[in-house]
């Protein structure tokens, strides 16, 4: 017999003798990842039946504990490929998607009401990326984009009342795909991290958003890129990869489509798997300086800013090193003001640091060994969500600087949550799975 789990996954048993069952687990994973789900399990199992080429691998198993890897998680550098051409291949889309009725787990009364969720089905592998973008003016205009493994980005527009269609696929080669995706602040161009060294420019135009023009790329970096971020002026791009660098790329002012590196953070001990700009409302402005945070695989959070000259946005000193995770960063978020950093971390925590001598104010948990792979503060910076290993979708309310409550946990993917983001009104939340859904979930506060 035979039972799917963790939607790509098999369990089978077969009797092999009188009184004894051979039980057998197939995953089926993209080939570019197999090399780091292998690492991943012989963190607990050991390394013994590694195939040859795939690395030196300790394991330390704790046997009072639930193992804390995750088949989903990537650590490891993946398999090498060679990178096809760049040029996009758009596709017409207009496929249903599922609505269910969900109910609050563990509800927390009187802090957040859930209501129904979308689930879109499209992608064939697991969903790393998502981004939500609106316009002010008109609802219908909104737009969502979610990134799989599998070489496809579907981008996803209102239906009525309560439904999405999908309207356009992007291609980027038969073997590559996409890590990590942002909109830029004017919603009119995208940064899509793939899953190699480099990340491409979109700019998004015509009706319905049909126009999809890959205008540019991020091409520098010296290994695996993992996440972006856009400045909050929507002129330049913050990368970070395994090559244990963070760079800033600005579109060049002779041709708009050409994009120049024009700083890179060098100095990261790790990769970097998490970056985040600082927002600048003038309020929390320092001497007109940028600040940025990078996120590394040994746990540390690194703050840099720019160099005191007004015009020197080149060069980059760190100032401050935040220490207090246990686990490699997978996620950091700003609050819409600047003053608060959220990080998450595989150490199963999510961790508050505020910019008053960026001390650690509050820490989230729930007393599992899933660790947090995505946060998002709300637009107005009262709630947060996380997700991660366990699959729960958790919103967090916040009583006042150093009090959170969990407020929700929501339950419905099958496999870890890997992205999330808020829509721009702050009454829902979008998170992409390794069960190769992306869904919508509705958690309006009362």
């Amino acid at each position: 017999m035979a039972s799917p789990i963790c939607g790509g996954a098999k369990i089978s048993f077969e009797r092999v003798a009188e009184g004894q069952v051979a039980l057998n687990l197939r995953v089926e994973v993209p080939a570019v990842d197999l090399k780091e789900l292998l690492l991943t399990l012989t963190e607990v199992h050991g390394h013994e039946d590694l195939p040859k080429g795939y690395g030196d691998v300790s394991a330390s198993p704790k046997s009072d504990r639930f193992p804390t890897f995750d088949p989903f998680e990537q650590i490891e550098d993946e398999i090498e490929f060679e990178r096809p051409g760049t040029e996009l291949a758009l596709q017409e889309m207009d496929v249903p998607n599922e609505e269910e009725t969900v109910a609050l787990h563990d509800p927390k009364p009187c802090e957040v009401s859930a209501a129904s969720v979308k689930v879109l089905r499209r992608h064939s592998s697991w969903v790393n990326g998502v981004a939500w973008a609106a316009d002010q003016e008109n609802k219908e205009n909104e737009k969502i984009v979610t990134g799989s493994s599998n070489h496809t980005a579907c981008i996803w527009k209102p239906s009525g009342n309560t439904q999405w269609k999908a309207i356009k696929t992007l291609r980027a080669g038969s073997t590559d795909g996409f890590r990590a995706l942002a909109w830029s602040p004017d919603c009119s161009r995208l940064v899509a991290a793939g899953m190699d060294h480099e990340a491409l420019v979109y700019n998004v135009s015509g009706p319905e958003h049909r126009q999809w023009e890959a205008s540019g790329i991020l091409r520098g970096h010296g290994d695996i890129l993992r996440a972006v971020s856009w400045s909050p002026c929507g002129r330049k791009v913050l990368t970070g990869g395994d090559d244990k660098t963070a760079r800033i790329w600005k579109a060049s002012r002779m041709d708009p489509l050409c994009w120049e590196q024009v700083a890179i953070l060098n100095g990261h001990c790790d990769s970097v798997r998490a970056v985040a700009w600082r927002p600048d409302p003038d309020k929390v402005r320092t001497q007109n300086r940028v600040v940025i945070a990078t996120g590394l695989a040994d746990s540390t959070i690194v703050l840099w800013q720019s160099h005191v000259a007004p015009h020197d946005r080149r060069s980059f000193e760190v100032f401050a090193t935040l220490s207090g995770h246990s686990g490699a960063i997978r996620s950091l978020d700003w609050a819409w003001d600047g003053t608060q950093l959220a990080s998450g971390s595989t150490d199963a925590t999510t961790r508050i640091w505020h910019c008053d001598g960026w001390q650690e104010v509050a820490k989230l948990e729930v007393g599992t060994c899933a660790g947090v792979k995505a946060v998002a503060w709300s637009p107005d910076g009262r709630k947060l969500a996380t997700g991660g290993a366990d699959a729960i979708l958790r919103v967090w309310t916040r009583g006042d600087l150093h009090q959170w409550n969990l407020a929700a946990e929501l339950t419905g993917h099958q496999s870890a949550i890997r992205a999330l983001c808020w829509s721009p009104d702050g009454g829902k939340v979008l998170t992409g799975s390794a069960d190769r859904t992306a869904r919508i979930w509705r958690v309006d506060g009362r």
